[in-house]
């Protein structure tokens, strides 16, 4: 099990990045209202993902095509925006147990993450992940979960991961591709 090392961000208010950054970037909820008003941009930042197809219409589904329940995500997701353009979003939905190897236990499963190009490199994906565990734990989540393309080209955001306390903890196999399972349990002091 990983140890979560809690980022700088936790020393800001809930509402901003960083004193270097106010008030441009802004980190907000990402409200099903929200994600309705910029469904479009909100997808599009989706498709910087390789291998990833999302459309409109994906980013405001409670359910994926298998049948999962994504309702959740509204209370775990955070959009990142500079003035009022967003450049940045991070989704989550809690995960049922699913009695396999893969997903064992219920965890908080984060779908998506992504920055826009022109505001990569700045730590910016790092302090949204920060922000999304922050939130969590304050509602008593212990268990993370996400996939993420095992292919070589996808290291550094493995990498990105693993920095922030998260190990592989399996693969799930696809027609096109082949993805790393990382987890990340968290032991709060009592």
């Amino acid at each position: 099990m990983s140890e979560y090392r809690p980022t700088a961000k936790a020393e800001y208010p809930d509402t901003a990045i960083g004193p270097e950054y106010e008030p441009r970037l802004q980190v907000q909820p990402l409200t099903r209202e929200y994600a309705h008003e910029h469904q479009a941009r909100l997808s599009e930042l989706a498709n910087l993902i390789p291998e990833v197809s999302i459309t409109p219409e994906d980013i405001l589904a409670e359910c994926k095509p298998d049948g999962r329940d994504t309702s959740s995500k509204w209370d775990y997701s955070y959009a990142l925006q500079a003035d009022d353009q967003v450049v940045g979003f991070v989704m989550g939905y809690i995960r049922a147990a699913e009695g396999n190897q893969q997903y064992p236990v219920e965890s908080l499963y984060m779908s998506e993450l992504a920055v826009d190009p022109g505001y990569q490199g700045q730590g910016l994906a790092r302090q949204l992940i920060g922000h999304y565990m922050e939130q969590a734990l304050r509602s008593g989540t212990k268990e993370f979960t996400l996939q993420t393309n095992a292919a070589e080209w996808n290291a550094p955001v493995r990498h990105l991961y693993e920095s922030c306390g998260f190990v592989v903890d399996g693969h799930k196999q696809y027609p096109n591709r082949q993805d790393v399972i990382m987890r990340l349990h968290v032991d709060t002091p009592s």
